[in-house]
Protein backbone atom coordinates (compact mmCIF):
# COMPACT_ATOMS: atom_id res chain seq x y z
CA UNK A 1 0.00 0.00 0.00
CA UNK A 2 2.73 2.39 0.50
CA UNK A 3 4.78 2.10 -2.22
CA UNK A 4 1.44 2.34 -4.13
CA UNK A 5 0.67 5.87 -2.43
CA UNK A 6 4.24 6.47 -3.07
CA UNK A 7 4.21 5.50 -6.98
CA UNK A 8 1.46 7.28 -7.21
CA UNK A 9 2.48 10.54 -5.89
CA UNK A 10 5.40 10.34 -7.86
CA UNK A 11 3.62 10.20 -11.19
CA UNK A 12 0.90 13.24 -9.79
CA UNK A 13 4.58 14.84 -9.48
CA UNK A 14 5.82 13.77 -12.73
CA UNK A 15 2.57 15.36 -14.33
CA UNK A 16 1.89 18.65 -12.70
CA UNK A 17 5.25 19.80 -13.70
CA UNK A 18 5.28 18.14 -16.87
CA UNK A 19 1.92 18.72 -18.58
CA UNK A 20 -0.68 20.19 -16.73
CA UNK A 21 -2.30 23.18 -17.60
CA UNK A 22 -1.47 25.12 -14.47
CA UNK A 23 2.10 24.19 -13.56
CA UNK A 24 5.57 24.56 -14.87
CA UNK A 25 5.81 21.71 -17.64
CA UNK A 26 9.54 20.10 -18.43
CA UNK A 27 10.43 18.62 -21.56
CA UNK A 28 10.24 15.32 -22.16
CA UNK A 29 13.50 13.26 -21.80
CA UNK A 30 16.15 13.32 -24.74
CA UNK A 31 14.64 16.47 -26.11
CA UNK A 32 16.91 19.11 -27.71
CA UNK A 33 17.31 22.58 -25.57
CA UNK A 34 18.63 24.43 -28.69
CA UNK A 35 16.72 27.81 -29.78
CA UNK A 36 13.48 27.02 -32.09
CA UNK A 37 14.70 28.93 -34.10
CA UNK A 38 17.30 26.47 -35.43
CA UNK A 39 15.05 24.09 -37.33
CA UNK A 40 14.70 26.27 -40.39
CA UNK A 41 13.96 23.52 -42.63
CA UNK A 42 10.72 22.39 -40.50
CA UNK A 43 7.46 22.84 -42.29
CA UNK A 44 5.21 25.79 -41.00
CA UNK A 45 1.81 25.65 -40.02
CA UNK A 46 -0.53 27.81 -42.63
CA UNK A 47 -1.93 29.62 -39.08
CA UNK A 48 -1.32 31.08 -36.19
CA UNK A 49 -2.89 29.43 -33.09
CA UNK A 50 -4.88 32.33 -32.45
CA UNK A 51 -5.83 31.91 -35.88
CA UNK A 52 -7.29 28.51 -35.77
CA UNK A 53 -8.72 29.36 -32.67
CA UNK A 54 -10.79 32.25 -34.42
CA UNK A 55 -11.67 29.35 -37.26
CA UNK A 56 -12.79 26.89 -34.33
CA UNK A 57 -14.87 29.39 -32.55
CA UNK A 58 -17.11 30.32 -35.71
CA UNK A 59 -17.60 26.20 -35.89
CA UNK A 60 -17.98 25.28 -31.97
CA UNK A 61 -21.10 27.88 -30.97
CA UNK A 62 -20.23 26.94 -26.70
CA UNK A 63 -17.08 28.30 -27.38
CA UNK A 64 -18.09 31.78 -25.80
CA UNK A 65 -14.49 33.61 -26.33
CA UNK A 66 -10.57 33.49 -26.74
CA UNK A 67 -8.03 34.03 -24.87
CA UNK A 68 -4.26 34.49 -25.80
CA UNK A 69 -1.83 33.03 -23.85
CA UNK A 70 0.69 35.88 -22.40
CA UNK A 71 3.99 34.57 -20.17
CA UNK A 72 2.00 36.69 -17.83
CA UNK A 73 -0.78 33.97 -17.73
CA UNK A 74 0.57 30.96 -19.03
CA UNK A 75 -0.54 28.18 -16.39
CA UNK A 76 2.37 25.95 -18.03
CA UNK A 77 5.03 28.53 -18.28
CA UNK A 78 6.21 27.43 -21.62
CA UNK A 79 5.24 30.29 -24.12
CA UNK A 80 8.91 31.62 -25.48
CA UNK A 81 11.10 29.70 -23.25
CA UNK A 82 13.27 27.05 -24.95
CA UNK A 83 11.77 23.69 -25.40
CA UNK A 84 8.59 25.83 -25.33
CA UNK A 85 5.91 26.68 -27.55
CA UNK A 86 5.80 30.18 -29.12
CA UNK A 87 2.40 30.92 -28.54
CA UNK A 88 -0.97 29.48 -27.81
CA UNK A 89 -4.81 30.20 -27.25
CA UNK A 90 -7.65 28.81 -25.39
CA UNK A 91 -10.96 28.60 -25.98
CA UNK A 92 -13.40 29.24 -23.45
CA UNK A 93 -15.93 26.43 -23.65
CA UNK A 94 -19.25 27.37 -21.62
CA UNK A 95 -20.07 23.35 -21.29
CA UNK A 96 -16.94 23.59 -18.92
CA UNK A 97 -15.30 25.08 -15.97
CA UNK A 98 -12.17 26.79 -15.80
CA UNK A 99 -9.63 25.69 -13.05
CA UNK A 100 -8.15 28.91 -13.21
CA UNK A 101 -9.35 32.08 -14.79
CA UNK A 102 -6.22 33.89 -14.29
CA UNK A 103 -4.39 31.43 -15.90
CA UNK A 104 -6.79 29.57 -18.73
CA UNK A 105 -6.07 26.40 -20.04
CA UNK A 106 -7.39 23.10 -21.57
CA UNK A 107 -9.56 22.39 -18.64
CA UNK A 108 -11.51 25.71 -19.71
CA UNK A 109 -12.36 23.81 -23.43
CA UNK A 110 -9.30 23.64 -25.59
CA UNK A 111 -5.98 25.03 -25.96
CA UNK A 112 -4.04 25.26 -29.40
CA UNK A 113 -0.36 25.09 -28.87
CA UNK A 114 1.49 26.45 -31.78
CA UNK A 115 5.11 25.06 -31.90
CA UNK A 116 8.50 25.57 -34.19
CA UNK A 117 7.35 22.72 -35.88
CA UNK A 118 5.58 19.49 -36.56
CA UNK A 119 7.69 17.51 -34.69
CA UNK A 120 7.72 19.19 -31.71
CA UNK A 121 3.96 19.29 -31.81
CA UNK A 122 3.90 15.40 -32.28
CA UNK A 123 6.60 15.06 -29.10
CA UNK A 124 4.28 17.33 -27.24
CA UNK A 125 1.22 15.39 -27.84
CA UNK A 126 2.88 11.77 -27.28
CA UNK A 127 4.42 13.13 -24.05
CA UNK A 128 1.03 14.40 -22.85
CA UNK A 129 -0.71 11.46 -23.72
CA UNK A 130 2.11 8.77 -22.28
CA UNK A 131 1.44 10.33 -18.90
CA UNK A 132 -2.43 10.48 -19.03
CA UNK A 133 -2.27 6.86 -20.42
CA UNK A 134 -0.08 5.87 -17.77
CA UNK A 135 -2.24 7.73 -14.89
CA UNK A 136 -5.95 7.68 -15.43
CA UNK A 137 -6.82 9.03 -12.59
CA UNK A 138 -4.68 12.30 -13.70
CA UNK A 139 -7.73 12.78 -16.34
CA UNK A 140 -7.64 12.27 -19.88
CA UNK A 141 -8.24 14.85 -23.15
CA UNK A 142 -8.23 14.85 -27.05
CA UNK A 143 -5.01 15.89 -29.02
CA UNK A 144 -4.96 16.68 -32.51
CA UNK A 145 -1.81 17.90 -34.19
CA UNK A 146 -1.92 19.89 -37.79
CA UNK A 147 0.92 21.02 -38.78
CA UNK A 148 2.99 22.94 -36.13
CA UNK A 149 -0.34 23.44 -34.36
CA UNK A 150 -1.68 20.80 -31.21
CA UNK A 151 -5.03 21.01 -30.45
CA UNK A 152 -5.92 19.99 -27.03
CA UNK A 153 -9.70 19.58 -26.17
CA UNK A 154 -10.28 18.84 -22.13
CA UNK A 155 -11.53 14.89 -21.76
CA UNK A 156 -14.79 16.76 -19.74
CA UNK A 157 -16.39 16.96 -22.89
CA UNK A 158 -18.36 14.64 -24.28
CA UNK A 159 -16.60 12.09 -27.43
CA UNK A 160 -19.18 13.97 -30.22
CA UNK A 161 -18.41 17.30 -28.37
CA UNK A 162 -14.32 16.90 -29.20
CA UNK A 163 -15.03 15.34 -32.71
CA UNK A 164 -16.36 19.07 -33.27
CA UNK A 165 -13.59 21.02 -32.28
CA UNK A 166 -11.09 18.37 -34.31
CA UNK A 167 -13.44 18.87 -37.60
CA UNK A 168 -12.81 22.25 -37.16
CA UNK A 169 -9.18 22.17 -36.46
CA UNK A 170 -8.44 20.30 -39.25
CA UNK A 171 -10.68 21.84 -42.41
Amino acid sequence: MKRTIIAATATLTLFLTGCSSTDDAAPPAGESSAPAAAESSAPKADESSAQAAERIKADVPSVTHIVEITEDNDGNDLIGRPNGYSAATVLVDRRTKCDDAEKPATSCGAMIEQWASKSDAEKRKKYIDDILKASPMLGSEYSTVKGNLLLRVTGKLKPSEAEAYRKAFLN
